[in-house]
């Protein structure tokens, strides 16, 4: 039976969980993210709270992939999310595909 509360079905339903505890370790690594890394990528592992950042979405994720191959993380880009994107966090797991 498929749960009806999932906007995803591809995905589990904690996964709002997940993103919620990735905002929050971005939240807590934001003095030394921002303003240095602005426009930079950095994706988070939420259950080791590592994170990797890029100059580009696919140069953090590859970072990223060397340590954790086979689970969903978070990318978001760093700074401003309303000056910079309104698209710019999102999950993804091993093929890059966002849900979000």
């Amino acid at each position: 039976m498929a749960d009806t509360n999932n906007p995803n079905p591809n995905y589990p339903p904690n996964v709002k969980v997940l993103v919620d505890k990735a905002r929050e370790i971005y939240d807590s690594l934001k003095p030394t993210l921002e303003p240095a890394n602005n426009g930079k990528y950095v994706v988070i592992e939420v259950t080791s709270g590592r994170h990797f950042i890029g100059d580009t979405k696919d140069e953090a994720m590859a970072e990223a992939r060397k340590v954790f191959p086979d689970i969903l993380l978070f990318i978001r880009r760093i700074g401003e999310l309303e000056k910079i994107s309104h698209h710019s966090s999102s999950f993804f797991p091993r093929t890059y595909a966002s849900f979000l």
